[in-house]
C-alpha cells in the first residue's frame, strides 16, 4: 500500500509517536511519497508524476522536491530514503513538464527494482 502525503508526514509521525509513546524519529512509515513541491509548475509536475501510478512494492520513502527559479525553469528532484534518483530542471510548458515526470517515473521503477533487494534487506534493520 502507498500513502501519498502533501506536506503532512510531521504531523503524520507526531501522532503516530504519540499514540507508541516513541519519539518522532523513532517512527518509520513505508510506502510514502511526500509532496514537498512549493510552486504550480512542482504541483503539476508531482500530479503527472502519481496520477494513476501503480508503484512497486517496495519498503522505502520517496520524496518529491521542487526549488523555483522564474528564469531558468524549476529545478525538481526526487529522493528515495534520503538519497537523489532523479534531478531535473523543468521549464513551463505542461507538455513538457509531463514528459519529465513520465521519465522521472521510469527511473524510480528501474531504481525499486535494481534496489529492492537492499531495501528489504533495510528492513530487517529498522
Amino acid at each position: 500500500m502507498t500513502i501519498r502525503i502533501r506536506n503532512y508526514s510531521l504531523v503524520i509521525m507526531l501522532m503516530v509517536s504519540s499514540c507508541l509513546g516513541k519519539a518522532a524519529e523513532d517512527v518509520l512509515i513505508d510506502g510514502l511519497i511526500s509532496d514537498q513541491v512549493i510552486s504550480r509548475v512542482g504541483q503539476l509536475f508531482y500530479d503527472n508524476l502519481v496520477g494513476g501510478w501503480e508503484l512497486p512494492i517496495f519498503s522505502g520513502n520517496i520524496s518529491v522536491k521542487e526549488r523555483p527559479d522564474n528564469f531558468s525553469g524549476n529545478v525538481v528532484w526526487i529522493e528515495i530514503d534520503n538519497e537523489v534518483v532523479f534531478e531535473s530542471r523543468v521549464g513551463f510548458i505542461p507538455s513538457l513538464i509531463e514528459e519529465k515526470a513520465q521519465e522521472a517515473r521510469q527511473i524510480i521503477e528501474k531504481y525499486i527494482l535494481d534496489n529492492n533487494d537492499s531495501l528489504h534487506d533495510l528492513e530487517g534493520i529498522k
